[in-house]
C-alpha cells in the first residue's frame, strides 16, 4: 500500500498521519490510535467488499421466500377452519393460528424488553446522581 506523504514543518510524520494523503489505496491499515486529523482521504477505496454484499443480497432474498411460502401456508390454512367436512383442516387452521399468535407475542415481548431494561437503566443512573442523602448523626 503506497501512501504519499505531504511534508509539514508543523508535525512529525514519521510518528503520526498527519497531512497524509490516501490516492485510490484499498485500506486494510489498523488505524488504532492514530492522530488522523488533516488526512485526506478523497479516493481511498473502503467498505463492504463485492462478495460479501452479493451474500447479503442472497441471504435476503432466501429469508424473503422463506417468509412468502409461510405466508402462503397461513393464507391457506386459517381459512380451513370454517370447512367443517374434514378434521384434519380444522386441526391445522388452529395449529397455525395459534403459532401465529406464539410468534407475535415472542416478537412483542422481545420488542418490550427491549425497551424497558435500557429505560429502567438510565432511569435508575439519573435517580442515583440526583439523589441526595443527607446523614443525620445520632444522638
Amino acid at each position: 500500500m503506497a501512501v504519499t506523504l505531504v511534508p509539514s514543518s508543523f508535525f512529525p510524520l514519521p510518528s503520526s498521519l498527519l497531512l497524509c494523503i490516501f490516492n485510490a489505496q484499498q485500506l486494510s491499515t489498523d488505524f488504532t490510535g492514530a492522530n488522523l486529523r488533516g488526512a485526506n482521504f478523497t479516493k481511498a477505496k473502503a467498505g463492504l467488499q463485492k462478495r460479501w454484499a452479493i451474500f447479503l443480497v442472497m441471504i435476503s432474498w432466501l429469508i424473503l421466500g422463506m417468509s412468502g411460502f409461510i405466508y402462503l401456508y397461513n393464507g391457506r390454512s386459517i381459512p380451513q377452519i370454517f370447512h367443517f367436512s374434514k378434521t384434519e383442516n380444522l386441526l391445522s387452521g388452529w395449529v397455525t393460528i395459534v403459532g401465529t399468535i406464539i410468534i407475535f407475542f415472542i416478537i412483542l415481548w422481545e420488542r418490550i424488553i427491549n425497551f424497558i431494561v435500557p429505560t429502567v437503566i438510565v432511569l435508575s443512573t439519573i435517580a442515583k446522581t440526583n439523589l441526595k442523602v443527607q446523614y443525620s448523626p445520632l444522638s
